[in-house]
């Protein structure tokens, strides 16, 4: 029943011989000799830990931003003459220092708290008035 193409596996009659072809590479290959490295300057051998490649990265909270951000949403609720011009103030600080995202948000917020609070509107139209009467000059 089996195939003559076949050989046979001399332990099992029944089962065809296994056949072991070449080695098949798989990709590896030996690292190239490569030149020594140069040899270490005096600041690397004072301090090994800190080479020549490694730069040092300092992280950096966005704390202008974060306040901007605080500053702006409470003042939709309390005292809002005082903290939306410190969130105006502290977004543009933020701005500045490449907080684009968190300055936006309190520049934003401030701004938006600023136009539904009517104490403002009554001091704009008080500063208005005055300017209009001649008051101001």
């Amino acid at each position: 029943m089996s195939d003559p193409g076949q050989p046979q596996d001399e332990a099992n009659p029944r089962l065809p011989a296994r056949v072991f072809g070449q080695a098949v590479d798989a990709g590896f290959s030996p690292v190239p000799p490569t030149a020594p490295p140069p040899a270490p300057t005096l600041l690397e051998e004072l301090r090994p830990w800190a080479g020549p490649e490694t730069r040092r990265q300092t992280f950096s909270p966005p704390v202008f931003g974060a306040l901007s951000v605080i500053f702006g949403i409470t003042a939709f609720y309390k005292a809002t003459l005082m903290l939306a011009p410190l969130a105006l103030i502290a977004g543009l600080i933020a701005c500045l220092k490449r907080q684009w995202g968190w300055g936006l948000i309190g520049i934003l917020s401030a701004v938006a708290a600023l136009a539904i609070d009517p104490t403002f509107w009554a001091l704009a139209g008080l500063y208005w008035l005055a300017r209009a009467l001649g008051l101001l000059n």
